[in-house]
């Protein structure tokens, strides 16, 4: 089977225009669906980064898995992930409606809730991305503390690795506030 040729770089203009051609097939399908967008897709369709994406991830909620089959032919590349995390993808208060359309409903994590996941994975752009939504949404060092507490709270992995990664974001956002951090989070930090 040839692997599809897909677009290499999605900005906000082509990710809209995606979900411009989404919404019109489902209404001549006369169906609805709804969907929430994570990693880059969000975090570019949202503005918080001005670097591209290669695909839409989709959380494993709502209509993703149809919505994957039905829109494989609009020569982006969209997959659904199973994401384990803290944040529930699923609800209004960790979600944002980014699009809304007759058939076509397009949630994202909010600002928060993507900072938590970020939190959790971080790996490759995952720093530069959080730095991104704390300087466009003015994140306090105060709230992004309490961010990385609840996050702790819930979080079933490596809490140390978590908490490494908050402190991390503080010494390079907060470098004044990094000593309150780490005495804060002293028993995931110290070995």
């Amino acid at each position: 089977m040839a692997k599809k040729n897909y677009r290499k770089e999605l900005y906000k203009p082509e990710i809209a225009d995606f979900f411009d051609a989404a919404e019109s097939k489902l209404t001549k399908l006369k169906r609805k669906m709804e969907i929430t967008i994570i990693g880059g897709a969000a975090l570019v369709y949202q503005e918080y980064i001005q670097r591209s994406t290669h695909d839409i991830d989709l959380a494993l909620a709502r209509n993703a898995a149809d919505f994957e089959k039905l829109f494989s032919d609009l020569g982006i590349e969209v997959n659904v992930r199973q994401v384990y995390t803290t944040v529930d993808l699923t609800g209004d208060d960790d979600t944002v409606k980014v699009y809304g359309g007759n058939s076509l409903t397009v949630y994202s994590a909010n600002a928060e809730a993507l900072i938590k996941m970020k939190l959790e994975r971080f790996r490759d752009t995952d720093e530069s991305d959080i730095i991104a939504v704390i300087t466009i949404e003015d994140i306090s060092y105060d709230r992004f503390k309490a961010l990385v507490s609840e996050g702790l709270k819930d979080y079933i992995f490596n809490k140390t690795m978590y908490a490494i990664s908050g402190a991390v974001i503080v010494e390079r956002v907060y470098p004044d506030r990094a000593n309150d951090f780490h005495a804060a989070f002293s028993r995931y930090l110290l070995s």
